[in-house]
């Protein structure tokens, strides 16, 4: 094992960052070499020292300039954006997600920001109608607005003037048909003020297999337009969809 301490550590740092338990990975490390080439203890102390963001130790020389760089390279990241996740910097360097939070946490307070704002980082909603032609109507809801019945029946009150403003022809000519799923807001309210609007309802099957209109249609054009994308206040949203 002497001749190849150094090389055992980067395997153990790679099990490490998978989060793969000690004895599992005394087991696999000792199917690379030897039996017994490792012991659950050892592992167990050397993944402690990595908890720790202990990684440079006089068995391990090269170990250390690879922390040095890492840090560096985490720095850099840092400063170009100060609310960007430890998340997405594992992604970008691709390095273990857990060697950043050790990284982050030996840098102090500042790190303890970074790490804080990826673990919180708000959700926005998009409410969004469309039907053949195209979207007839978005709202990117306010943070904190949770889609309970009452705010999806004002939704179709706004969508009902949409449609009489933008498609008079389906309003007045020809009705409305309206496909809606089973989801838990759709409630008894909810076909009340659809049944009173006059439109004609498609409900889909409950437990269904297929991909509804909108999985395939809309929400895939959606996530291409914003794979990869680096969006932080709310106007980048709004901009990015207009």
């Amino acid at each position: 094992m002497e001749d190849n301490k150094e090389e055992i550590l980067y395997i153990l740092q790679f099990f490490f960052d998978k989060d793969e338990i000690p004895s599992q990975a005394a087991e696999n490390v000792s199917g690379i070499y030897n039996a017994d080439t490792v012991t659950a203890n050892y592992v167990q102390f050397w993944f402690c020292q990595f908890r720790s963001g202990i990684f440079c130790v006089k068995d391990a020389p090269r170990t250390s300039r690879t922390v040095v760089e890492n840090v560096k390279k985490i720095t850099e990241v840092i400063e170009v954006d100060r609310h960007v996740s430890s998340r997405s910097i594992a992604q970008d360097l691709k390095i273990g997600h857990k060697t950043v939070l050790n990284n982050l946490r030996k840098r102090g307070d500042a790190a303890q920001t970074v790490i804080k704002t990826g673990l919180t980082a708000r959700k926005v909603l998009l409410c969004i109608w469309w039907n053949w032609k195209g979207i007839l109507n978005y709202e990117l809801l306010p943070y904190g607005q949770t889609l309970n019945s009452d705010f999806y029946c004002q939704e179709l009150d706004r969508l009902k003037l949409v449609i009489d403003q933008k498609q008079p022809e389906s309003a007045n000519r020809r009705g409305v048909a309206f496909h809606q799923d089973n989801a838990k807001p759709h409630t008894s309210v909810v076909t009340r003020i659809l049944w009173e609007l006059g439109w004609e309802v498609l409900l889909r099957p409950p437990y269904s297999t297929d991909l509804a209109p909108s999985d395939y249609h809309l929400f895939l054009k959606l996530q291409n337009l914003l794979s990869e994308k680096k969006l932080g206040p709310r106007e980048d949203y709004e901009n990015r969809l207009m």
